[in-house]
């Protein structure tokens, strides 16, 4: 769905991702932790063309600050600053 609506739509496309991804840490495994990197990622891509990476890249401190006991995820976000548009 959020594919679909990047071209058209493109801040429902990142509400939808965000919020998937959102869900996916909850779920507190590795599978979900790449799962919710890799939406995060897709929400970076749109965010960079409607020229709000500033907005995405608080979005995923925010995100890091609440879940910053889930260090498996924080890792992952480390790995991937190059692919979210974080450096």
């Amino acid at each position: 769905l959020a594919e679909r609506q990047a071209e058209n739509a493109p801040e429902e496309a990142v509400a939808i991702y965000l919020k998937q991804a959102e869900e996916a840490v909850v779920g507190a495994s590795q599978a979900e932790y790449r799962y919710a990197v890799n939406l995060l990622t897709e929400a970076a891509a749109v965010m960079r063309k409607i020229g709000r990476s500033d907005e995405f890249a608080a979005h995923v401190q925010s995100l890091r600050s609440a879940h910053s006991r889930r260090r498996n995820f924080v890792k992952l976000i480390d790995e991937n600053e190059a692919a979210l548009g974080l450096v």
